[in-house]
């Protein structure tokens, strides 16, 4: 970690990324992060089967173990340029970490909080979402210190970490559920497109959904960050105004809601399942780490952040549940009304819309990268995996687009993957992960504290699922389970 600086902004412009692991694990947000400002110098992110080339003195005659280092440095760099909006190359000082942190673990999952809060109860739900947050900085705090334990420049990031101390399967497992998170937070954002365009234009909202895909389908052609750019700072800037537009609302709407609770223990799995979904952003925090300036103070720093993202997701979720309470929506934003409920949701619409292509860059990449080992591709000319690579983008937006088309509700789908994506990432592998770098020396305390966090995983994950299979079958029965997919077969049947 600590001789990575040297060989940063050293990759020239258009050389291809190293293969060796997941470069580029993250949370919801990493679309965000990946706003970077005018003249960033972001690189191309996904993989080809060229060499990675470095300059620097001696670089020439490295041996091999010199440069796997470099490839874990180049690494580090592509976190950084995500992480660093300026693209200036520095370490980040406090305020610059702080603000990091917040944009890891804030994003659209906020909006379908004041609904959790409405299932679970006001009181219920800010227990379980501070615990939660505390949760998930403990273990972060795991995967920081098993990775300074790793003592290798090759174990980079959060899946790297996990097959390097706890076996191969650790770390399919984590690639896995990054993808699944990844693009179940693309559902969601369908989903919002789709229910919030039509409330407005008042027509069926698979129509919206369809329509955006090939919007969607054409900026995932786009292979570098600096490409999507732009995108980015767009996409920001609409999602920032959107979430305090929409907290204005909320608050000028209290005082009118009826059917406030403050605990409801029968959705106690929904209510984790939703925090562990607003919280996973476990994966940032490593390259969070490397960019800070002061990483001996890093720590510290990222509690403040959490803290201050605790209180943002609690008061935000409250506060929509205090303005609409049992009419409370699965997307708060279908409670607001006028011009100005209006406004919030297509600012928001537009927001999630370019969001979307960001957000998917770690699937194309986890993806592409499996894909270049293949012998098939390796065998195949430069111009065939290039074209393999942009038809398994076309065909995992197409995917998602057909998921969420019969996804019946945004509560559903952020219990779902909460329960089983976001809290094993969570609660589950990082305490493993220290259970197999400490070994014996892990005392008995942390060890059934590790043993705790596991066995919560596991029952959310369980306990998730059935929930949400309960949910299923009563919307099933009462006919709108898969509203949007079953619009649309409706409309070809009645025109056929």
């Amino acid at each position: 970690m600590g001789g990575s600086k040297a060989f940063k902004g050293q990759l020239r412009p258009g050389t291809s990324q190293p293969r060796r692991g997941s470069s580029f694990n993250s949370g919801e947000n990493v679309g965000l992060l990946a706003g970077l400002g005018p003249g960033s110098k972001s690189r191309p992110v996904t993989p080809s089967l060229s060499p990675l080339r470095v300059e620097g003195p001696g670089v020439a005659g490295a041996s091999a173990r010199h440069r796997r280092g470099a490839s874990a440095d180049a690494r580090f760099s592509m976190h950084d340029e995500l992480i660093d909006a300026h693209g200036d190359g520095h370490k980040s000082g406090t305020a610059h970490v702080l603000v990091n942190i917040l944009i890891s673990f804030v994003g659209a999952g906020i909006l379908g909080l004041p609904y959790a809060f409405r299932r679970a109860g006001m009181v219920q739900g800010t227990v379980v979402m501070s615990l939660t947050g505390v949760a998930a900085y403990v273990n972060m705090l795991k995967l920081m210190a098993a990775r300074r334990r790793a003592g290798s420049r090759e174990v980079v990031t959060y899946s790297e970490l996990a097959g390097h101390f706890v076996g191969a399967w650790a770390r399919w497992t984590v690639d896995v559920l990054l993808v699944t998170s990844q693009m179940g937070f693309c559902v969601a954002y369908m989903l919002f497109l789709g229910k919030n365009l039509s409330k407005i234009l008042k027509r069926p909202d698979w129509g919206f959904i369809l329509a955006a895909a090939p919007a969607e389908m054409a900026l995932a052609m786009v292979r570098s960050l600096s490409g999507l750019a732009p995108v980015s700072l767009v996409a920001d800037a609409a999602n920032l105004l959107g979430y305090v537009f929409v907290y204005a609302q909320d608050v000028g709407s209290w005082g009118t809601a009826a059917g406030i609770v403050g605990w409801n223990p029968a959705s106690f799995t929904f209510i984790l399942g939703a925090s562990a979904y607003c919280f996973e952003g476990m994966a940032m925090v490593l390259p969070l780490e490397h960019s800070a300036r002061d990483q001996a103070a890093f720590p510290a720093h990222l509690a403040l952040g959490m803290v201050i993202v605790t209180l943002l997701n609690v008061t935000f979720a409250a506060a929509g549940y205090y303005a609409f309470g049992d009419q409370t929506q699965d997307i708060v934003t279908l409670n607001l009304e006028g011009q100005a409920g209006t406004l919030v949701k297509l600012c928001l619409c537009l927001g999630l819309l370019l969001t979307f292509p960001i957000m998917m860059v770690p699937c194309y990449e986890i993806f592409e990268r499996r894909m270049a080992a293949a012998p098939l591709l390796r065998a195949a000319s430069p111009a065939a995996r290039d074209g393999a690579f942009r038809a398994v983008r076309v065909l995992l937006v197409a995917a998602i687009v057909l998921v969420s088309l019969f996804v019946p509700s945004f509560g559903l789908l952020m219990e779902l993957i909460g329960s089983v994506a976001c809290s094993t990432l969570m609660l589950v592998m990082p305490p493993l992960i220290e259970m197999r770098s400490v070994g014996k020396g892990l005392g008995w305390g942390d060890w059934g504290m590790d043993c705790l966090y596991v066995a919560l995983g596991l029952f959310l994950s369980v306990s998730g699922v059935a929930d949400a299979a309960a949910h299923l079958r009563g919307d099933l029965e009462g006919g709108g389970a898969g509203h949007a997919g079953r619009s649309l077969l409706r409309s070809l049947v009645e025109g056929g």
